[in-house]
């Protein structure tokens, strides 16, 4: 699955590295430097937007993305160290695609999608990651997938009918989770040492926890119903 999703990534971004706007809004960036900065935000839609970034060196490159409408979708590639799409990623409205792909240490990323249909994917591969991400709505989607060591992951989801994956492979990753709304689905692979999930789930009927643990001194500790 990682290797698929990080291949996705990177192939949507080899396309083009220059500026180009169209009627449908479409974006192509592509740094390659230390303490690059991206601010992007769309409006509209059908918007597209290819961002890629390359560190040279031990500082670190800056993203924010903000899509506003329907059917929007953005691809971004960070690679190098301490790379941060900083709490500015947004996505606002209904069946948009929003597809991250870290490759590095140190890297950060944090976000949220609001609307209906929406789908996130994330791949973080490296050393220290940390994730955060909110979504609200129905029909949403996060798919996550960290690789290394000490990494961190936290999500919210608030609505109907969302899911998501979580997969960590390393050491001290942690897990915590909070759902609420109906009918709202949550799994969840680790596989090292140290690892530790905290999830809630918060509804009176419906909603479905998948949780799978390999190695030692992991905890879980499960909260489900109105709380």
């Amino acid at each position: 699955m990682k290797i698929l999703a990080l291949a996705t990534v990177l192939a949507a971004l080899s396309g083009s590295s220059a500026f180009a706007q169209s009627p449908s809004n479409q974006v192509f960036i592509d740094q390659l430097g230390t303490q690059q900065k991206i601010a992007t935000t769309q409006k509209g839609k059908g918007n597209y937007a290819k961002i890629n970034q390359n560190a040279v060196g031990s500082s670190g490159n800056t993203t924010g993305l903000g899509q506003f409408g329907e059917a929007n979708t953005a691809f971004i590639a960070q690679v190098g160290t301490n790379g941060k799409i900083a709490k500015t990623f947004v996505q606002n409205g209904s069946k948009n695609t929003l597809d991250i792909g870290q490759s590095g240490q140190g890297n950060e990323l944090a976000g949220g999608q609001v609307g209906t249909s929406n789908t996130l994917l994330v791949l973080q591969d490296g050393t220290s990651n940390k994730t955060s991400s909110r979504q609200t709505g129905t029909f949403g989607n996060i798919n996550v997938d960290q690789s290394g060591s000490r990494n961190q992951f936290d999500i919210k989801q608030g609505g109907m009918l969302n899911a998501a994956i979580v997969v960590q492979t390393g050491d001290d990753g942690i897990i915590i989770s909070d759902q609420d709304g109906v009918d709202n689905m949550l799994d969840i692979g680790q596989s090292g040492s140290g690892n530790s999930i905290e999830t809630d789930q918060t509804s009176l009927d419906g909603d479905a926890i998948n949780i799978r643990q390999g190695g030692a001194e992991n905890d879980v500790v499960v909260r489900q119903g109105n709380q």
